[in-house]
């Protein structure tokens, strides 16, 4: 799991869930880490940490530098939900947990 002091902007990162609660089937999502608090607020509000889909950000960059034009995903994480976030050898590391406790996979 990946601690917010160490996203690095424009790398990527894994979201892990499961396809269902009581398995260990995983599905992995890459995201791309953007920025953290990128948006102005008038009270202070939680930290906030904003992801892009891959596919846009090596097409056209950064979404701070988008028209409203280009489709792209984003995906807001607060420090709660950055949980299931890693990095390349933290996802390889809790595949090998899954495995452990599967090993039909």
């Amino acid at each position: 799991m990946i601690v917010p002091e160490k996203l690095v902007q424009g790398n990527c990162y894994f979201l892990l869930f499961y396809y269902h609660h009581k398995s260990d089937i995983p599905m992995i999502k890459t995201l791309i880490y953007i920025a953290k608090n990128i948006y102005i607020r008038e009270e202070p509000a939680e930290d906030e940490w904003y992801f892009q889909d891959p596919e846009s950000y090596l097409e056209h960059g950064s979404f701070l530098h988008f028209s409203k034009e280009i489709e792209h995903e984003k995906l807001l994480v607060t420090k709660d939900s950055l949980v299931p976030l890693f990095d390349l050898a933290g996802l390889i590391e809790k595949l090998r947990e899954i495995k452990e406790r599967n090993p039909k996979f």
